[in-house]
């Protein structure tokens, strides 16, 4: 994939490229998707049902067919004509098609990310929703923002759109592209910086700097060192590979009262997650409240559904090479004492009042348990 550029868009292409998906039916029907599981497979099954106009619009933005122009609206046609420059539409004769992407419609903005496949890395899923659902649970802010591993972009637009500044962190240049390209589209570019960097990097060399709120979306996917699972949520084999410096290191980039949230998932024991080792350390400081949700558990076992899950993951995601079965991943896991896994979403906020006494820094602390062998009983989303 090439990098995009938005440099060739303007707001006035967001806001005529909305208007004509909302006459032509695109915003309403993205409305009454759940947008927690991809859209695509129900598009797909009822688009016969829908009107040309609507039929058309989302084989191009949404499964990513070339379509014939003369099809489009002639309000969608003049605007997605507009987005060739930056890379994102294709012209190739008759017909348009648009970069592997789909544009998801929410919050009343439009996002542009990757179309779902095994080797996806402009990523857009549950865990995006979930998070962007809980920045605003503990009221606006107005101020500085850090987003890392910021992909596409979804958390800084949101924030930007509310008015803060952002600062979004982003390795990987495609993926920071398509962000500025929604920032743009969205009239809050003028708000929103491109860091293309590594979290780890970016967060060592910038301990002088503050911020009234950091999220981040890290690789979250606890996964065997030695499975060739090549998505771009792999965590490491306990899933905190990048969480660890994201609470360590974040935390401290936080202003007075000010707030990081993230989510994750944890590798762990019958105690609990390990994710509480590091959330311990940063609450012992006296210097931050932290509250850590464990929002479900699953054992690892022949039967249990993650290693199920990591199974049918890592036979979709690998390259060519060996596929590991049920029993190597169980190995992996339990070589790393880990015998559950855990989701987990948390929160941590800078106090004012620094509290040195040893009882009070142990009040800092909460770890809420709302979970469950019924594994994703509870999750990330908050409606």
């Amino acid at each position: 994939m090439s990098l995009y550029r938005a440099t060739s868009l303007n707001e006035s292409m967001g806001r005529s490229l909305y208007c004509a998906l909302a006459e032509d039916g695109f915003v309403s029907l993205f409305g009454s998707l759940d947008l927690r599981k991809y859209p695509h497979h129900i598009i797909r099954l009822h688009l016969a049902n829908y009107e040309d106009a609507l039929q058309a619009a989302c084989e191009l933005f949404c499964l990513g067919r070339e379509v014939r122009l003369s099809r489009l609206s002639s309000h969608l046609r003049q605007s997605v004509i507009k987005l060739v420059p930056s890379g994102i539409a294709r012209i190739k004769g008759d017909s348009i098609t648009i970069a592997p992407l789909t544009l998801y419609v929410m919050q009343g903005l439009i996002y542009f990310a990757e179309i779902p496949n095994p080797l996806i890395t402009v990523y857009f899923g549950e865990d995006s929703l979930g998070l962007a659902s809980r920045l605003g649970l503990f009221g606006p802010i107005k101020g500085r923002v850090l987003d890392l591993c910021s992909g596409p972009g979804i958390q800084g637009i949101l924030l930007a759109s509310a008015g803060n500044d952002v600062t979004a962190v982003e390795i990987n240049p495609v993926a920071a592209s398509i962000g500025e390209c929604n920032a743009v589209l969205n009239a809050c570019i003028d708000r929103y910086e491109t860091v293309l960097q590594s979290t780890t990097d970016f967060l060592m060399e910038n301990q002088h700097r503050r911020f009234e709120k950091i999220v981040a979306n890290p690789p979250l996917v606890p996964v065997p060192d030695n499975c060739p699972f090549h998505f771009i949520g792999a965590g490491g084999v306990d899933g905190l590979d990048l969480i660890r410096p994201i609470v360590s290191f974040g935390s401290q980039l936080l202003s007075p009262r000010g707030e990081l949230i993230t989510i994750g998932v944890s590798g762990g024991d019958e105690c609990g997650p390990y994710v509480l080792d590091t959330v311990d350390k940063i609450a012992a400081s006296g210097k931050y409240g932290c509250t850590l949700s464990i929002l479900w558990h699953d054992a690892i076992s022949p039967k249990s559904n993650w290693v199920s899950t990591i199974a049918q993951s890592q036979s979709l995601y690998s390259l060519r090479g060996r596929k590991m079965d049920v029993t190597d991943i169980l190995d992996s896991y339990l070589a790393a004492n880990i015998s559950r896994v855990y989701a987990f979403s948390l929160r941590i906020v800078a106090l004012c009042n620094e509290g040195k006494d040893e009882e009070l820094s142990k009040s800092r602390l909460r770890v809420l348990d709302f979970s469950s062998s019924n594994h994703g009983a509870t999750t990330w989303w908050v409606s």
